[in-house]
């Protein structure tokens, strides 16, 4: 049975949540790939004197690679933190290399394993953010401020630890100056901190984009990145900034930026994030689709979309989200039969693409577009060429998600005498006299209230055809069903088809 009370809107914000975080988890991997090529930190910072055979001695004690019982964030408690208590002595001594090789090791140890198997719960309580917080500011000395922020950063990637772990204002006001750092390790995984701190936090995202260092210097790493990587990560930044519906004040001068990227580049993984970013954008609400529209974006994306298909095409499935969102929220009606028109064009082709997900993504699009009922949608869907014809033949021969989505898709336009009647050219009556014997409650329910709406047309002609299908015993057999709706619904239509067609009259369960 179908579970009643599902609120759709908390459903399309826990598909959003699960979508960052694997996103978010793929860039982890591909950052900790990056700094495996250079896991020796010195090696990328300049001025850096110590021999690495003098720091391994002044580690060799709290360094996590060398010893077992730190490598593995399961083993035993008190081992881990007399491990850790050897770490915080090491930064309280007065050496400058004993505090590196104590920071060094808690960041190693910080970098081990999967995210939630981390033991940062274990650092923080030992003490290590004050240090943290502490080595950041030491602007002179860049070796220890990258072992410092890259341990804030994984601290930081363990969800909801971020608001227990950190004070606000202080860790944004000392990341700040980083982002302008000439040194691209550290660029970088100041950036990586700050996206992580806004994609966990509402909060959190509101107070970076109060923070006008930070949102320069993000926005002056995505327009004039020094390094690809260091773009990677800004664009990917960008689209955790980007959720959580902003207000449209707070992103208005990064919009610009992210069409210019979507438009040009030719990073796959950046296309991507910088989809999601518009995609988030576009679903707040309709001045904020008002803007993107004005920006030229759609143009843009429908160039994206026309580009030959191919296996690095993750960008497509927040492309058709987006263009969808655009559709049903901008305002102008001028822009938005413009846009309506293009985008379902592109759907018309997409909704056949070799990849599964996109084929789902498009119906599901169309299924939120068609879901108004306007008659400027619905005339420009008939008008259309082969629209409605392809409709249902992925209706009836799709993979299973996709025949749910387009079930829904076919029961929104069913709602309007034109576009049924242009369904029913294609053959939609059989197609859904044929989904009276699926098993999901949904495209059940969801294919008798077609029905009705089809004999509503026709009585005389679409009872004959019921019959002559051998539909009743069906109908028949439905009326037990344990859905309540279902059951109704079919008793109905059973009635209805068992009366005199002159004694029809219609009424919609």
């Amino acid at each position: 049975m179908i579970k009643c009370g599902i609120n759709q809107e908390l459903r399309r914000l826990e598909r959003i949540d699960s979508s960052a975080r694997i996103r978010k988890l793929r860039h982890v991997d591909s950052l900790r790939k990056r700094r495996m090529k250079t896991c020796d930190v010195g090696e990328n910072v300049a001025g850096m004197g110590n021999s690495m055979e003098q720091e391994s001695k002044l580690a060799q004690q709290t360094d996590p690679e060398t010893e077992t019982s730190i490598q593995k964030p399961d083993s035993c408690t008190s081992s881990l933190r007399k491990d850790l208590l050897g770490m915080i002595a090491s930064m309280e001594r007065p050496s400058f290399e004993e505090k590196l090789a104590g920071m060094r090791a808690v960041r190693k140890l910080l970098s081990h394993g999967s995210v939630h198997k981390l033991p940062v719960k274990d650092a923080v309580d030992a003490g290590c953010l004050p240090f943290c917080f502490e080595f950041l500011k030491l602007h002179q000395h860049p070796e220890i401020q990258l072992e410092a922020v890259w341990a804030l950063t994984n601290i930081a990637s363990v969800p909801g630890f971020c608001e227990a772990a950190y004070n606000r204002g202080m860790v944004l006001d000392l990341v700040a100056p980083l982002l302008y750092s000439s040194n691209h390790s550290i660029h970088d995984t100041a950036i990586w901190l700050v996206g992580n701190l806004a994609g966990e936090s509402i909060e959190y995202q509101t107070a970076i984009f109060r923070q006008s260092r930070i949102v320069q210097g993000i926005l002056g790493s995505l327009q004039n990145p020094p390094t690809v990587d260091i773009l990677k990560t800004a664009t990917w930044c960008m689209s955790n900034l980007c959720r959580h519906a902003p207000d449209v004040c707070d992103v208005a001068r990064f919009i610009p930026t992210i069409r210019d990227i979507i438009g040009s580049c030719k990073q796959h993984q950046v296309v991507t994030d910088a989809c999601h970013s518009i995609c988030y954008l576009a679903q707040a609400s309709s001045e904020m689709a008002n803007m993107i529209v004005n920006t030229g974006m759609c143009l843009v994306m429908g160039a994206r979309l026309s580009v030959t298909p191919g296996h690095a095409d993750d960008w497509l499935v927040p492309c058709i989200k987006t263009l969808g969102f655009l559709a049903s929220k901008c305002s102008s009606r001028g822009q938005r039969e413009s846009i309506l028109t293009d985008y379902f064009c592109r759907m018309n082709k997409l909704m056949e693409y070799f990849k599964l997900s996109v084929q789902k993504a498009a119906f599901v699009s169309l299924a939120q577009v068609t879901n108004d009922g306007s008659l400027d949608t619905i005339q420009i869907f008939i008008q259309t060429p082969m629209l409605p014809r392809r409709i249902i033949q992925q209706f009836d021969t799709a993979d299973f998600s996709v025949r749910q989505q387009a079930m829904i898709v076919i029961a929104n336009l069913s709602q309007n005498e034109c576009a049924l009647k242009a369904l029913l050219q294609y053959g939609l009556f059989e197609s859904v006299c044929n989904r009276l014997d699926a098993e999901d409650t949904k495209i059940l329910l969801l294919a008798l209230q077609v029905l009705q709406r089809i004999i509503n047309l026709d009585p005389a002609e679409y009872v004959s055809k019921i019959e002559s299908c051998y539909k009743l015993p069906t109908l028949e057999r439905l009326m037990s069903h344990p859905h309540q709706q279902i059951s109704s619904t079919a008793e109905h239509l059973y009635e209805i088809i068992s009366q005199p067609v002159e004694d029809v009259e219609m009424k919609e369960y």
